[in-house]
């Protein structure tokens, strides 16, 4: 059987154990807590052992030895993005890679936001760190076991949502593995431990030796110049390979394997960057993907309660490379996207004109959100100031041109007319919150306030 195969087979497996994990909390009620990644952010923040610092912490070192193995071995997003390449493959559709500079910062950034922010503004603040400890249910999410096995995690409809995007679309829209080189903090941190793994594929001694044939680079899924590194240094040094070992089975020589051999160090630096061929973009074509990215971002994280980080990263990067394509279209003569042709001989095609149109929706709801969230801030910092009656008048507004009733509206709004003596209009704005999650003892308390005041109108 390939490794191909082999590896399908792990991944399997994988997604075998979660849904083994879900069946012991469900039966059992009580499981170990889901091993979500994030919550190392939570130990490094207030020491709380948790789950996934455990296993990030693992993985660490097992990429410093044998390079990012888990990547393409043990990570469920991968496995996604690799069937989403798989199934598009399927139907005769192979996605083009997109090659930007500004997009590999923001996996960087992430990282730094999500592992390096929290420590500075713990220190700012004159907070102390630790001692490292383990938690309970009753002292917060952080526990290693738990009653509450979704506690850490979006609904459902939130998830599928999000694996759609992060694997459909933007691989069908940005190439293979795009959520690993564009989103993926924790890939960025992999990638800085892979340069010390003495862990590489490299060239062999075979019969026939290596022809240059490039059949591993065409092979790989990371778009890493297999071929060439092999050539340069006898093995990939690239911090971006995934070691799924397709070239390895893409070899007709056997002239390449999976062994040990010295670490990368920093021989990865080139000329052309990451992917060791020019980039896709201008200068002013990335400095302007880096604002539509940025401004991305920064509106939908957290969106009405329901855009989750990864997903905010994924939209950001695609609002990036959609505004270099909507910038091509109205400077350019011809230009294409994924397979649809949008500008010929200075013509805008049917598809170009539909794409127009999804762009200036996107742009036009990436606006009102910004200025729904924008007056919200302004709301909420008239009511810290103790300016009810202003703050009262700026988040009414926010409600009134919100899409949806969220909890980035309610809760300061509810807080304010409480204060305000205004229990009846209370009322309404709390019962909205409770119906959203009625494991909210406060406000459920906070409405049974108001229903005695009231008598329940």
């Amino acid at each position: 059987m390939s490794r191909s195969r082999w590896r399908a087979c792990t991944l399997l497996g994988v997604h075998l154990l979660i849904a083994v994990h879900i069946s012991c909390w469900y039966f059992a009620g009580r499981a170990l807590a889901p091993v979500e990644l994030n919550e190392s952010m939570f130990t490094l923040e207030h020491g709380v052992i948790t789950t996934g610092f455990i296993l990030i912490a693992l993985i660490i070192v097992s990429v410093v030895i044998v390079g990012r193995f888990f990547c393409s071995w043990g990570c469920h997003v991968l496995a996604l993005q690799d069937l989403s390449e798989w199934a598009l493959a399927r139907i005769g559709i192979r996605p083009k890679p997109v090659r930007m500079r500004v997009l590999l910062l923001l996996p960087v950034a992430a990282a730094l936001y999500m592992f390096a922010w929290p420590q500075v503004a713990r220190f700012n603040a004159g907070a102390a760190w630790g001692p490292m400890r383990i938690s309970t249910d009753a002292q917060g999410f952080g526990s290693l076991m738990t009653t509450d096995f979704f506690r850490n995690l979006p609904p459902w409809w939130i998830a599928v949502i999000t694996f759609v995007f992060c694997g459909f679309v933007l691989v069908y829209l940005m190439g293979s593995r795009s959520f690993c080189t564009y989103v993926c903090p924790y890939g960025a941190v992999f990638a800085v431990a892979d340069r010390a793994a003495i862990g590489r594929i490299k060239l062999v001694e075979s019969p026939d030796g290596c022809a240059g044939c490039a059949k591993c680079t065409a092979a790989c899924n990371s778009h890493i110049r297999v071929h060439q590194e092999l050539a340069r240094f006898g093995r990939v040094v690239s911090p971006a390979c995934l070691k799924d070992l397709d070239c390895v089975d893409a070899c007709p020589r056997g002239a390449i394997e999976f062994g040990f051999s010295k670490p990368s160090g920093l021989l990865s630096w080139r000329k052309w960057g990451r992917f060791g061929v020019p980039y896709d973009c201008s200068l002013a074509e990335e400095c302007f993907a880096l604002v539509a990215g940025v401004g991305a971002f920064v509106v939908t994280r957290g969106l009405y309660g329901a855009i989750p980080f990864f997903l905010a990263m994924a939209i950001a990067a695609l609002v990036a490379w959609s505004a270099v394509i909507a910038v091509r279209v109205a400077s350019r003569r011809d230009v294409r996207w994924a397979r649809a042709t949008l500008k010929r001989s200075a013509q805008i095609t049917r598809s170009g004109w539909v794409l127009c149109a999804v762009l200036a929706l996107l742009a036009v709801f990436l606006l009102q959100a910004g200025a729904v969230r924008h007056i919200t801030q302004h709301g909420v910092a008239s009511w810290e100031r103790g300016d009810r009656s202003l703050a009262h008048a700026q988040l009414e507004l926010a409600q009134t041109w919100s899409l949806f009733h969220c909890d980035e509206i309610d809760v300061p709004l509810a807080s304010v007319l409480l204060e305000s003596g205004a229990p009846s209009q209370a009322r309404v704005v709390i019962a909205r919150i409770v119906a959203r999650d009625p494991r909210r003892v406060g406000w459920k308390s906070a409405l049974d306030d108001c229903d005695r005041v009231t008598g329940g109108h």
